[in-house]
Formats: C-alpha cells, structure tokens, sequence
C-alpha cells in the first residue's frame, strides 16, 4: 500500500524532519542506540469533537505514534 503522506508532500518535510527527531530522542531516553527512524506508513485521519483511538498494535514499528492538529471550526469538512 502506499500511505506515506511524507513521501506525497514534500511541504511537510519540516514535520517530518521535527517527528524525527523527536523518535530519536525517545529511543535514546529508553536506553536504545538509533541513528535514523524510518517512516514505513503515515497517513491522515479526520475525527469528531472527543474522537479516541482504541488501544492497537502495529506490528511492524518498534514505536508509533498520533499527532494531534487543530483545525478550523469554520471549514467545511
């Protein structure tokens, strides 16, 4: 499949490169060694007012993670 949206806009190179960084300083805070993280799948989701993901698992990541944006109220979704 191909749900990187990394690798389809280039414009969010900055919170690539931010979301990066932060992994490696979290790996590094646990005790592991990790000179680069690797962004197998990213994608978007859109929720409601008081959405919440259920506990899961993705089998392929040593960690994953959710980042949570505002929006504009205003805009028509």
């Amino acid at each position: 499949r191909n749900q990187n949206i990394f690798k389809q806009f280039p414009e969010l190179s900055e919170l690539k490169d931010t979301l990066s960084s932060l992994s490696l300083n979290f790996i590094s805070s646990i005790g592991y060694v990790c000179d680069e993280v690797v962004f197998t799948d990213a994608w978007l989701n859109i929720g409601s007012k008081d959405a919440v993901l259920p506990p899961h698992v993705h089998a392929n990541s040593f960690i994953s993670g959710t980042y949570y944006i505002n929006f504009n109220k205003g805009a028509k979704i």
